[in-house]
């Protein structure tokens, strides 16, 4: 066994070394670390698709609203997504078609192409497979949750931004088994107004989404 005798100063620099190798292994984690452990762990609301493989559609976050813009080539467009607040201050909401969504317009399979804007769908969707490539912004996991303030209401601009599925109002009644039930007709000149909820189309009455329409 051999001894060896190192300068103080040597000394001095060999210790710090091994310090800052302490410490780099027992660091706090970073905020992608916590987020990161937040959206892999099980029972959390949090869920991100992995990549490669189909999602379980009950995992998938479901809002409405408007179809305003379409860009068909990059499967993407914009929504302007129903809240609590005066719908039509809502600023356009950016989404990417998953490669194996499913669009459906009027009870039929169709392409983002086929839908006009101004149709009002329903949506489910996913945060991004991977945010490093997203082709639409990324934004914060518990964005459903904020209020957009300016009397926009909550949930307006939701982080899951990659749809799974997009369809309109009479495929979403015909997937779902719900009809549109007609509460009253009134009319007035040339004006009116019809009150009707959606319900379950078989079976015992629940509780229906009543919706008042002037016309």
């Amino acid at each position: 066994m051999k001894t060896f005798v190192v300068p103080r100063t040597w000394f001095v620099v060999l210790c710090t070394c091994f310090l800052c190798n302490a410490t780099s292994f027992s660091k706090e984690p970073t905020t992608d670390d916590a987020q990161r452990t937040k959206n892999e762990a099980p029972g959390t609301d949090v869920f991100r698709p992995e990549v490669g493989k189909f999602p379980p559609v009950e995992k998938a976050h479901a809002y409405r609203g408007e179809l305003v813009f379409v860009d068909h080539a990059n499967r993407r467009g914009s929504i302007r997504v129903q809240g609590s607040g005066m719908f039509f201050r809502h600023d356009p909401h950016p989404i990417a078609m998953l490669p194996y969504d499913m669009v459906r317009y009027h009870g039929a399979p169709a392409d983002l192409r086929d839908i006009p804007l101004g149709t009002v769908l329903h949506v489910l969707a996913f945060l991004p497979p991977d945010p490093k490539t997203s082709a639409v912004p990324v934004l914060p996991v518990e964005n459903k949750t904020k209020d957009a303030n300016h009397n926009r209401g909550a949930g307006i601009f939701p982080a899951e931004n990659h749809v799974l599925i997009l369809e309109d109002e009479p495929s979403y009644c015909l997937r779902e088994g719900k009809v549109w039930m007609l509460k009253e007709i009134s009319v007035k000149k040339n004006e009116g107004t019809i009150v009707a909820s959606r319900e379950p189309k078989e079976g015992a009455r629940g509780k229906g989404n009543r919706r008042i329409d002037n016309f």
